[in-house]
């Protein structure tokens, strides 16, 4: 993958946490999940998708907790799609692994910094 990293590829912890599912800290959740994909600080808001995900979710944190469900994300790939370049790559990218986030769990959650 050229965006995103897997959890023993990271080189800090300056990593946005896509988990698959309802992250919840109090059912045992933790970070830094093998089954999580991870966009570095740099990337997420260079390539404008910070910027997206603030504009689709009205609640959106970058440091908190912010849960995904299918319309949302089809938004952000929708204002994406318009927006091309690199944060059209990565929501490119992210696609297999949000599919099967959404087939397995109905949503996932983006962990902030």
């Amino acid at each position: 993958m050229k965006y995103f990293v897997h959890n023993s590829q990271r080189i800090s912890t300056v990593y946005y946490e896509f988990f698959k599912g309802e992250w919840d800290w109090d059912k045992g959740d933790r970070y830094h999940n093998d089954g999580s994909i991870f966009l570095h600080d740099d990337i997420m808001y260079t390539c404008g998708l910070e910027e997206i995900l603030k504009n689709v979710l009205s609640e959106y944190d970058d440091c908190g907790v912010n849960l995904i469900y299918p319309e949302k994300w089809e938004e952000v790939c929708r204002l994406a799609e318009k927006r091309g370049g690199d944060v059209k790559a990565v929501t490119d990218e992210a696609a297999f692994w949000v599919e099967d986030a959404f087939e397995n769990c109905g949503c996932f959650t983006i962990l902030g910094l």
